[in-house]
């Protein structure tokens, strides 16, 4: 399993002490497929997938779900996001135990599904 350079509190930490107003983005990898997307003070997550419901949903089958990568931080934490979008309709790009709780924080989030 891959293991995150931050993950919670330093990747948190990280994301608010990098907000620059200068044209540059910065970019984290949240594991998985997913991202996060930092521009003039815009917050965009894509194919965000940070819950293990895959995991739950497959264990009593023949292909269970495995992570690749640990899981780097509690969706209820990015509240501040802006944006959320999903490339295509599977369950680890379109996750609802990671929108749920960024939703809850922030209902007026956008989201842009392809």
């Amino acid at each position: 399993m891959i293991r995150p350079l931050r993950s919670h509190d330093a990747l948190l930490s990280d994301i608010h002490s990098s907000d620059r107003r200068d044209g540059s983005f910065r970019l984290w990898w949240l594991g998985q497929s997913g991202f996060l997307l930092q521009w003039q003070g815009i917050h965009v997550l894509l194919d965000p997938y940070l819950s293990d419901s895959l995991t739950r949903k497959y264990q009593q089958t023949d292909k269970p779900h495995v992570r690749m990568t640990e899981l780097v931080i509690d969706p209820a934490n990015l509240g501040f996001a802006d944006i959320a979008a999903s490339t295509h309709i599977h369950t680890d790009h379109l996750d609802g135990d990671t929108l749920g709780p960024i939703l809850a924080r922030h209902p007026n989030l956008a989201l842009v599904i392809a």
